[in-house]
């Protein structure tokens, strides 16, 4: 829509002029903010959720493992890509929208790591 330029504002610029106004456009700003501090997050636990799979001792074919690794990851980007969507759609979800595949996908990479055998 007409707001998409708030994707192009420094994050202290975004802050500020979500201090300034009050308007449906703070939501906006204040969605767009909670994505750019998830984004990182979702990137890292993506590659926490991979590594798992790959990383293991035991011999065998290493083709299921991927393609299971494949379908969580591919899981966790969908997820994450399709709250991003619902976050800039309807700002009012903003920070749930955001931050809710890191609660769901965190914990899963927490424990998929811990079944890595050293």
């Amino acid at each position: 829509g007409s707001q998409r330029w708030m994707q192009f504002m420094s994050t202290p610029d975004l802050y500020e002029y979500s201090e300034s106004r009050d308007s449906g456009a703070v939501k906006l700003a204040r969605s767009t903010m909670h994505i750019r501090f998830t984004q990182p997050v979702i990137n890292m636990i993506l590659l926490l959720l991979g590594v798992p799979f790959v990383l293991t001792r035991q011999p065998g074919n290493l083709l299921p493992n991927l393609v299971r690794c494949c379908a969580l990851c591919g899981a966790c980007f969908v997820t994450s890509f399709a709250f991003q969507q619902i976050a800039g759609d309807v700002p009012t979800w903003a920070i749930i929208a955001a931050w809710l595949p890191v609660m769901i996908f965190g914990p899963l990479a927490v424990l998929a790591l811990d079944s890595v055998k050293t």
